[in-house]
């Protein structure tokens, strides 16, 4: 069970080089776009998609997120509780992804999200996280998570599961990676992690 996350900084000097780095490797990117929260205490980051305000000026801020750099497959949201109830906004946003060739990666950061429905109001590709590997930074719980996702996966021939630069989340994801090499018999697997700034680490198991 191959694990990977990419993230890639806009204010990296070498972003392009990142990103050169991982098309080459066969990676496919997505861009986390800073969309409004629930909780006004909380910076979710510059040209933040906001609720209220006109659509041109909404789509400015879209528009300067969607070009800072190219390859990305879809987008996914950053935050955004507040912004993905909001069926006006959402339209909006799938509309130009839709211009753009893009789909959209809804992590449900709450329960009321209309993402999905403002993604079939206009045709747009679209998948919703299924799990939340590390609402606690604890291992057992996402041990737990894991199995999870695992029995999802198998039901259902699909999961999708969404996790945070955490110790013990990369502290749980090695091992699993290698109990899935010894269980399907293959001989290496990725475990990989985002940092930030453009900044990752990456580790390449071999079973023998």
């Amino acid at each position: 069970m191959p694990t990977d996350a990419d993230a890639i900084g806009f204010g990296d000097a070498e972003i392009h080089e990142h990103i050169d780095g991982r098309l080459a490797a066969g990676h496919e990117l997505l861009l986390h776009i800073p969309m409004e929260p629930g909780s006004l205490d909380v910076d979710p980051g510059p040209n933040v998609l906001l609720t209220g305000i006109p659509r041109q000026e909404l789509l400015t801020s879209l528009k300067w997120n969607l070009d800072q750099f190219s390859g990305y497959v879809g987008v996914n949201n950053h935050m955004g509780s507040r912004f993905t109830a909001d069926l006006a906004g959402m339209v909006a946003v799938m509309e130009e992804l839709k211009k753009r060739k893009l789909f959209f990666l809804d992590s449900i950061t709450a329960g009321n999200s209309v993402a999905r429905k403002a993604a079939r109001k206009v045709g747009l590709p679209f998948a919703g996280r299924n799990v939340f590997l590390d609402h606690a930074d604890d291992v057992v719980e996402i041990t737990k998570r894991l199995v999870e996702v695992e029995r999802l996966a198998k039901r259902t021939g699909l999961a999708i599961a969404i996790g945070h630069p955490l110790g013990a989340t990369g502290a749980r994801l090695v091992p699993t990676v290698g109990h899935e090499l010894r269980r399907s018999g293959k001989r290496y697997g990725l475990a990989t992690q985002c940092i930030g700034a453009g900044m990752g680490i990456s580790t390449i198991i071999e079973a023998l």
